[in-house]
């Protein structure tokens, strides 16, 4: 017999899960690009108000 609930729940985890991966995975492209920048033009870009933001990324 097929169980519809159950589906709709694997569904939603599954969904949320992806937009974790996806919003981490764009974070840290972020993050990768500004290091180059700063290592190529040698631009000191202020990370202070970005680092606010990253003790959320880890919970």
């Amino acid at each position: 017999m097929f169980d519809g609930t159950k589906n709709i729940i694997a569904k939603k985890k599954y969904m949320f899960t992806l937009k974790i991966a996806c919003f981490l995975f764009m974070w840290y492209t972020l993050l990768v690009i500004l290091l180059i920048f700063r290592a190529k033009f040698g631009v000191t870009i202020d990370v202070g108000p970005l680092a606010e933001f990253l003790p959320v990324i880890h919970v």
